[in-house]
C-alpha cells in the first residue's frame, strides 16, 4: 500500500455489519468526499485526510458511473434495437 488513498479505494471504511466507520479523521474524510465531494476537508494537500477525501470523491463518480451503465442496460434490454 502507498498511501491511504489506495488502500480506501481497494477497501472503503466499514465495519463487518457494512456501517461506515467513522473512527478517526480519515474514515471522515473519506465519507466526506463521498457525500460532499464539493466539500473539501481541511488539512494539507497530500495529508492523509485530503487523500481519503479523494478517495471518497472518486468512489462516488464510479458508483455514478456503474449506476449509469446499468440503467443503460437495462433501457437497452427493454427497448432493442
Amino acid at each position: 500500500m502507498k498511501n491511504i488513498y489506495e488502500h480506501f479505494k481497494k477497501n472503503p471504511p466499514l465495519d463487518a455489519n457494512g456501517n461506515r466507520k467513522r473512527g478517526n479523521s480519515s474514515q471522515d474524510g473519506y465519507w466526506t468526499g463521498y457525500d460532499f465531494p464539493d466539500r473539501t476537508p481541511r488539512g494539507e494537500a497530500g495529508s492523509n485526510v485530503r487523500l481519503a477525501w479523494k478517495a471518497g470523491k472518486q468512489a462516488r463518480e464510479d458508483m455514478s458511473l456503474i449506476v449509469y451503465m446499468l440503467e443503460q442496460s437495462k433501457l437497452n434490454a427493454r427497448y432493442p434495437d
